[in-house]
Order: structure tokens, then C-alpha cells, then sequence
């Protein structure tokens, strides 16, 4: 990859998902590629991203980011947030990646999945359905507490409100059956959870014993970082995927 600052386009670019019509943005370096491609999942209830799709473009990687159905109250996706859980998710984003795929100037030997909290998640699931086309995962923070939602939370009954947004029964039963530790060891990409010491939402524990699962992970531990990194540590993180992609 050549090694200068590339100038950006920003394209909106719809995929549909069954019934629902996903929102998102594509940030494409300038010339014909092939680029790498990193997808770009948000978390639970909120639709930003944790560290900047533009300067990935700029340094000659497209990015994509999109609101998952249903993902949060400011989602410009179709769907409500009472039919989502991490599953319908995954199936949001393994629509958005046969779709970019096909992009005359996408790399197809190289797309990664990134993803913060519920995203992280999302991400791993995707990662392990699609191991043979996922290159590798960047995961910030990765909710894989989500699997002890009614350990945590107690079991939803109806619609119950959580955080900022309504989300029914689904959203738990969804992971039930799901052996998510287990399932894994069936990914064998490089994978880097970058996840901070302070982090109140998601224990570091989750992420430890993540990283003794995949064939192939590392662990960057992110001092006095919450569940959100703020400016410093996402630029960490990103300068660190860059380079990965790069190498």
C-alpha cells in the first residue's frame, strides 16, 4: 500500500436486509483500489463509531459504518429496536458484507470487522459464520456480557426499557443456545480486542478469557479507560489498526 494521504469521498450507500433497509456511509480513498475494507459496528443504543472511518481512508483503507436495525434511537436504518438482539445484528452485518464485497475497488481478500460493546459482539459472531472471507477483527471492548443478560438484568417479560431504548424478550433468548466461548476456537484470523482496565459495562474478565478461545488473539489493555475510550485511547486504537491492516 503506498504510503501518503489520500484524498476522501463520503458515499451513502443503502443494503437491504430482507423487509429492512440498512443506512450507512462509505469512505473511500481516492484512485481504483483494490483497498482494504474495515466494517464498522456501533454499539448498543447509540450509532457513532469509536475512532475516526476518515482517517482510515485517508490512509488508503475504505471504511464503512451503518446503523444496524433497530440499533439504537438514531438509527436511520428500518426496524424496531423490540425485533433486535445481537443475532438480527449479525444478520445486518453479513448483508452489508456480501454486498461491499462486490465493489469493484474493495479487496475482497481483505475485509475486517470492527466493532465496539454490542458491536464487538456482532462482529465475532459474523467473523466465525464468514472465517474464510473475514481477514481479521478489531474489537473494542466486546459486550460479550450480553450472554449473561438474565444473570445480570433478570429475564425480560414484554418490552422492557434498557439504558435508552425499548427491547423485548428477544434480545435474551436470542443468545440462549448461542456457546459463544466455544464457538471461537472456529475463527482462526488474527484477532486484537483492545479493552480498558476501568471499563464498568463489560469486566476486562470477558475479554481475558476471549483471548485463551481464539487460535489467534491478543489482548491490548487500555489503562484507566472506561467503556467509552475517548479521544486519546481511540486514537491509539486507531493508529494500531492502521498499521496492522498495513503490515
Amino acid at each position: 500500500m503506498k504510503k501518503r494521504n489520500y484524498e476522501v469521498t463520503t458515499e451513502v450507500i443503502y443494503v437491504q436486509n430482507g423487509n429492512n433497509r440498512i443506512y450507512g456511509e462509505m469512505f473511500k480513498p481516492e484512485g481504483d483500489g483494490p483497498f482494504p475494507l474495515v466494517i464498522y459496528s456501533h454499539g448498543y443504543g447509540y450509532n457513532y463509531e469509536e475512532y475516526s472511518m476518515k482517517n482510515l481512508a485517508k490512509n488508503g483503507i475504505a471504511a464503512y459504518r451503518f446503523d444496524f436495525c433497530g440499533g439504537s434511537p438514531f438509527s436511520r436504518s428500518d426496524g424496531k429496536s423490540t425485533d433486535m438482539s445481537v443475532i438480527t445484528e449479525a444478520s445486518d452485518l453479513e448483508a452489508v458484507f456480501d454486498e461491499l464485497k462486490q465493489l469493484s475497488y474493495i479487496d475482497e481478500a481483505q475485509i475486517y470487522l470492527s466493532g465496539n460493546s454490542q458491536g464487538g459482539f456482532v462482529s465475532t459472531i459474523v467473523g466465525i459464520n464468514r472465517g474464510d472471507e473475514v481477514k481479521g477483527l478489531f474489537l473494542l471492548c466486546p459486550a460479550y456480557t450480553i450472554i449473561d443478560f438474565n444473570r445480570t438484568f433478570g429475564p425480560i417479560h414484554g418490552i422492557t426499557h434498557v439504558i435508552n431504548m425499548d427491547i423485548s424478550e428477544r434480545y435474551a433468548v436470542d443468545t440462549e443456545n448461542y456457546d459463544l466461548y466455544n464457538e471461537m476456537k472456529k475463527y482462526d484470523g488474527p484477532v486484537i480486542i483492545y479493552h480498558g482496565t476501568r471499563d464498568e459495562m463489560v469486566p476486562l474478565s470477558y475479554s481475558e478469557r476471549a483471548i485463551e478461545n481464539f487460535p489467534d488473539a491478543q489482548l491490548v489493555t487500555l489503562k484507566g479507560a472506561g467503556h467509552s475510550f475517548g479521544y486519546a485511547y481511540s486514537s491509539l486504537v486507531e493508529k494500531s489498526i492502521i498499521e496492522h491492516i498495513k503490515e
